[in-house]
């Protein structure tokens, strides 16, 4: 009878240990889901508050000096001239590291929204270029960026092949088949 008494003290006492975790489990805030991403306060935002940045890997609003990855790992749809756009799985508009969208290679936009000083280009039917306009960095509606950024073209040249999904030539002997 002793030992089943003993037994009964334990599993009462590890049953309230249970309940007491519980309890204060159940008081924090729960992990934002998949496209949310918890605020300063803790609450779980679609887009983060101005000055911060959305952290796809700890689902969270950081600060920029914490290095947020705000970016889409592994995106298909890619910046090079298309920055203010959207894509089929990410976007190169403005903003979109407070929501945590940006395609992988959106560093190139952030530095023509943010970085680039402005001017107007003398270059044909660019729309950002150098400010020495030495190279196009987007060309307008309807013209691929030449390689290198040479310039912008209606069609492009011999020996390059035009990706159409962002309006670019590359080289053909790059393409892998």
């Amino acid at each position: 009878m002793k030992i089943f008494s003993r037994i009964i003290v334990i599993a009462i006492c590890a049953l309230t240990l249970q309940l007491s975790l519980l309890f204060k489990l159940s008081k924090k805030k729960a992990q934002c889901a998949l496209s949310l991403f918890a605020n300063e306060n803790g609450d779980c935002v679609d887009t983060c508050p101005d000055g911060t940045m959305a952290d796809n890997m700890t689902r969270k609003c950081l600060k920029p000096d914490e290095k947020p990855k705000y970016y889409k790992a592994f995106s298909l749809g890619k910046c090079m001239n298309t920055c203010g756009i959207g894509q089929v799985d990410c976007t190169c508009e403005n903003g979109c590291a407070q929501q945590g969208t940006c395609c992988s290679d959106y560093e190139l936009c952030d530095y023509i929204f943010n970085k680039l000083p402005k001017h107007d280009t003398n270059l044909d039917n660019c729309l950002y270029s150098t400010p020495d306009d030495q190279h196009c960095f987007q060309c307008k509606s309807g013209y691929y960026l030449s390689k290198g950024g040479e310039g912008c073209v209606e069609n492009c040249p011999s020996g390059t092949t035009a990706i159409s999904s962002n309006m670019v030539c590359i080289d053909t002997h790059c393409i892998l088949y």
